[in-house]
C-alpha cells in the first residue's frame, strides 16, 4: 500500500545527507592525479602520469598502459656533428613504452663524472643543437633515456666535436696546430696581426712584443712615467708604456747595463720567469734533462707544474731557443686560462 504521509523534515535532511555520502565515495575511488600530471596524445585519450603507472583517460574511463620499473635502455646511434657555430648530437630512438625523453650531458673532458645537463628532452626529439660553443674547443656529450616516472637509464657516449675557430690570417690556416689559441687571443685584444694581413706565427717574438702580450693578458692599466728605467727604452718608443708597466708589476727586468734589450729575441727560459713572477710559481719538478743547470731552471719547473709549459718529445726544453709568435701564443693563452 502506497501512504499518502508526506515524510517528515527530519526524514527528508537524513535522506538527502545519506546521498551525499554516497556521492562523495564514489569520487573517492576515482585515481587522483598529481600536480605534475603531464598530458600527451594516446590512443584518442590523454596520457597521465599516475605513481608507477601510466593511466589512459578516455570516455571508457581509466586503463593501466604500463607498470615496468625497468630504466630504459641506452639509447644508440649518438653522433655529433659542429659547424656554423654549433654542434649537433643526434641518437635513435629508445623503443619502450614508457619512455619519456632524453636528457643531454656535456663536459669539456672525456670524463663523464664532470659532465653537466644541459637539456631534458621529450621522447620526439632525436637531436639537439648546443649553441653555447666557444670555437676551437673540444666537446664530449652524452645521452641517457627517462621514462615516465622519471627513471633514468646508462648514459652513452661520449660523442665529441669541436667548431673550427675561423680564419683570421693569411698565413694561419685551420689546420695549423695555433689556430685556436691565436683566434681566441685576438678575440681578447691580447694580440694583432701585420698590415698585410699575416700572423708570421714562426716567427720569433721580441722582448718588447712580450711585455706588451702580457700588459694585455693581465689587463694591466699603462704606466706613464716621465722618466725611462732602461737607458735603451726611451718616452718615445712605441712598446714604452708597456715595458714600463711590466717592470712596475715586478715581472720583467733589465740587464746590469741599464739596458732592456727590447728588440733581442726573447727566450724560452726568458719567457719562462716573467709568466713564473706574474702568477707567483714556486718550483716544482720536472724529467726534462737540459734544465737542470739553467740559470732559470725553477722558473721553468713551476712553469711546467702549472701546465702552461712543456718540452719536446725528446725530453729537452731547449731553453736557450727563441720562442715564436705561435709558442707565445699558446703560452699566453695558457697564462689567461684558455
Amino acid at each position: 500500500m502506497i501512504s499518502n504521509t508526506t515524510p517528515n523534515k527530519p526524514t527528508v535532511l537524513w535522506r538527502a545527507f545519506i546521498s551525499c555520502i554516497a556521492i562523495m565515495l564514489s569520487f573517492c575511488v576515482m585515481p587522483v592525479l598529481p600536480a605534475f600530471a603531464v598530458q600527451s596524445s594516446v590512443n584518442g585519450g590523454h596520457a597521465v602520469l599516475l605513481g608507477n603507472t601510466t593511466k589512459t583517460m578516455a570516455t571508457s574511463g581509466y586503463s593501466a598502459l604500463s607498470t615496468d620499473t625497468a630504466p630504459p635502455a641506452a639509447p644508440t646511434g649518438l653522433a655529433a656533428t659542429a659547424g656554423e657555430g654549433q654542434i649537433t648530437v643526434s641518437w635513435k630512438a629508445n623503443t619502450e613504452n614508457d619512455l619519456w625523453g632524453y636528457r643531454i650531458y656535456r663536459t669539456t673532458t672525456n670524463d663523464a663524472t664532470q659532465a653537466f645537463k644541459l637539456a631534458n628532452l621529450l621522447q620526439d626529439n632525436l637531436s639537439y643543437i648546443d649553441r653555447d660553443v666557444s670555437a676551437g674547443t673540444t666537446y664530449y656529450y652524452w645521452v641517457s633515456a627517462y621514462d615516465t616516472t622519471d627513471n633514468e637509464g646508462a648514459m652513452t657516449g661520449p660523442v665529441s666535436a669541436a667548431e673550427k675557430p675561423p680564419i683570421l690570417f693569411n698565413d694561419v690556416p685551420a689546420s695549423h696546430w695555433a689556430n685556436a689559441y691565436i683566434a681566441k687571443l685576438f678575440s681578447k685584444g691580447i694580440i694583432s696581426g701585420y698590415s698585410d694581413g699575416s700572423f708570421s706565427p714562426a716567427a720569433s717574438v721580441t722582448r718588447a712584443e712580450f711585455a706588451k702580450m702580457v700588459c694585455f693578458a693581465m689587463d694591466y692599466m699603462l704606466d706613464d712615467p716621465a722618466k725611462a728605467s732602461f737607458s735603451d727604452v726611451p718616452y718615445d718608443n712605441w712598446a714604452y708604456r708597456y715595458i714600463e708597466t711590466a717592470k712596475s708589476r715586478g715581472v720583467i727586468t733589465g740587464y746590469t747595463d741599464g739596458t732592456f734589450g727590447p728588440n733581442k729575441k726573447i727566450t724560452r727560459a726568458e719567457i719562462t720567469k716573467v709568466i713564473a713572477e706574474v702568477l707567483g710559481l714556486s718550483p716544482g719538478t720536472s724529467s726534462l734533462k737540459d734544465i737542470n743547470k739553467n740559470w732559470a731552471s725553477d722558473y721553468i719547473t713551476a712553469c711546467v707544474k702549472a701546465g702552461i709549459v712543456s718540452g719536446y718529445a725528446d725530453g729537452t726544453f731547449r731553453p736557450a731557443n727563441t720562442a715564436t709568435r705561435a709558442e707565445a701564443v699558446k703560452i699566453i693563452a695558457r697564462l689567461v686560462g684558455e
